[in-house]
């Protein structure tokens, strides 16, 4: 659904400018609002992962690393954990 102007309607004047928008502007706005439920999963997404990683590092950094002599860096664990 989009606004239209009607004949004899004067698009500049101060009263009618917050009444009236272009076919265009509300395609923008509705192409923004089908767009919000993206950001917000892409959002959610990044925070949950990131945590995730975090409590990898701090669980990792507290277990006994120890293969023989060698001490296992924690980079190592974080790339086999993926």
């Amino acid at each position: 659904m989009a606004a239209f102007i009607p004949p004899g309607t004067n698009p500049q004047d101060e009263t009618n400018r917050w009444k009236l928008c272009s076919v265009t502007e509300v395609e923008s706005a509705k192409i923004t609002l089908r767009m919000v439920p993206m950001w917000t999963t892409f959002i959610v997404w990044g925070i949950v992962s990131s945590v995730g990683n975090t409590y990898f590092i701090e669980q990792a950094s507290k277990m006994n690393r120890k293969l023989g002599t060698w001490k296992v860096p924690l980079q190592i664990l974080l790339l086999l954990s993926h």
